[in-house]
């Protein structure tokens, strides 16, 4: 009757059975980690862009002042009262003079009819100027015209960042945040 060998001694008499061996192991350890390595990765990402946006939030209750708000708020409630939905006509021509009070420089204005409508509810506009002169004109505007909104905005720089150029839709009427559902697609 053959002895039964203890299994270090059979390795050590056939190498090709214990690299075999050494195989199937490192197989089944990675068959079992390389899921759960996955997983905990997913998590540490999760776990990172929830801290990012706790740390947002965070920043944003810092700087959110309740009065200011208020104020705010109360403005642009008299500014709706002072001028309820001008029509385009009615602020196109101060649109320009604004541009050029400000050293703003009115490449293209075009109205933007709604579908289905014959009256034009806005203007598509482009504006070329520097900067800072561009954030004076839209600063006066919101205040001299709280009813009248920009909308999908952007800016392009031109020769090496001195001028800008805005190239937007000016609309009038009931466009709120875009979180309360009210900004009409129809444009």
């Amino acid at each position: 009757m053959d002895e039964k060998k203890p299994l270090v001694s059979r390795l050590r008499e056939d190498p090709f059975q214990g690299a075999l061996l050494g195989l199937g192991v490192l197989c089944l350890w990675t068959w079992l980690v390389l899921p759960l390595g996955r997983e905990l990765l997913t998590v540490k990402r999760q776990n990172e862009v929830r801290k990012e946006k706790l740390e947002q939030l965070a920043l944003f209750a810092a700087r959110w002042d309740p009065e200011q708000e208020a104020r705010e708020k109360s403005l642009l409630e008299q500014g709706k009262r002072e001028n309820p939905s001008l029509p385009p006509e009615a602020w196109l021509g101060a649109l320009e003079a604004a541009a050029a009070r400000n050293g703003l420089q009115v490449i293209r204005l075009a109205p933007l009819t709604p579908k289905g409508k014959k009256d034009p509810a806005g203007l598509e506009a482009e504006l070329e100027g520097s900067y800072p002169r561009l954030v004076t004109f839209f600063r006066w505007w919101e205040a001299r015209y709280p009813g009248v909104w920009t909308r999908e905005g952007r800016l392009e720089a031109r020769e090496k960042g001195e001028k800008v150029l805005f190239h937007g839709k000016f609309i009038t009427g009931p466009v709120k945040s875009s979180k309360s559902g009210e900004i009409h697609t129809s444009y």
